[in-house]
């Protein structure tokens, strides 16, 4: 294991969040020496900026090195998850943000980029499992659903227990229409012991990239967000994408999911969410 990693992601208004993810981070288990991190901070108003410097100065020395980067949009908008604000707004910003990102992992001659979203927590084994694949882009499994509530949903629609539906891999369905895969193990991802691989059109969030993948993906708008024109222009330069399920992350869409994982109350039977205390 002697490949140079990048970490990074755009910060907004994680402060409620960010002590959690760097100590995930942090917990990673692969050496510090090989391992840079890149952060942009964009458009916040909360102390994301202090936890971030907080922790550079603390663990500056560990890790090759430690960027942190202001890139402010000229248009202040918050990303409330609503449809019409990442329309007009969402995917177009962090299609800039994520082509910094993908720039910096090749321009600093990292080997792979590992962009995980400042939402997720990751396991620490995530960088040797997804490492050991040898492939040049290989995803952390994520539930997306906690918040989503489809439209014509049955009274009594509960979205958290349907968070398995919405991972961050889909299939092309048609021309430029794509739909999220769904199987058992997706269903049950903390029970899958082996490495099990599969095959997708379109992912993001939390990847492991190869530097040549970065070179060839760029991000821009599109309906289902900025992650689709990057697998799609990464594929078109005939690379193949995967997703190993056995590599499960934890997003933490909002504070109250966080607040049911730390209290040991996240974790998913069958697809539902279920109190193991």
């Amino acid at each position: 294991m002697n490949k140079k990693i990048l970490i990074a992601c755009p910060v907004q208004n994680r402060e409620w969040i960010l002590d959690h993810y760097l100590q995930h981070i942090y917990n990673i288990d692969y050496p510090k020496h090989l391992i840079s991190l890149y952060f942009i901070i964009n458009n916040t108003n909360d102390n994301s900026r202090e936890k971030l410097q907080d922790f550079k100065d603390k663990h500056q020395s560990e890790y090759s090195h430690i960027t942190i980067e202001i890139d402010n949009c000229d248009i202040n908008f918050k990303d409330n998850r609503s449809m019409k604000t990442r329309m007009e707004h969402t995917y177009t910003w962090l299609s800039h943000l994520r082509n910094k990102i993908i720039r910096q992992c090749v321009k600093r001659n990292h080997d792979y980029l590992l962009s995980c979203d400042s939402d997720i927590l990751v396991p620490s084994n995530i960088i040797k499992k997804l490492l050991s694949h040898n492939k040049p882009l290989v995803a952390s499994l994520i539930f997306n659903g906690y918040l989503f509530t489809p439209p014509n949903a049955p009274e009594g629609y509960d979205p958290i227990h349907e968070a398995y539906r919405y991972t961050n891999i889909l299939k092309k369905k048609s021309l430029d229409k794509y739909i999220h895969i769904q199987s058992e193990d997706i269903k049950n991802p903390q029970l899958v012991e082996d490495s099990k691989l599969l095959e997708v059109d379109f992912t993001g969030a939390v990847f492991l990239a190869s530097k040549e993948v970065c070179d060839a993906g760029r991000y821009s708008w599109h309906i289902q967000g900025e992650d689709e024109p990057f697998s799609r222009t990464v594929k078109n330069k005939g690379y193949k994408l995967y997703c190993d399920v056995s590599c499960y992350s934890q997003h933490m869409m909002s504070q109250d999911i966080l607040d049911l994982y730390l209290n040991g109350d996240l974790c998913f039977e069958n697809g539902d969410v279920v109190k193991i205390y």
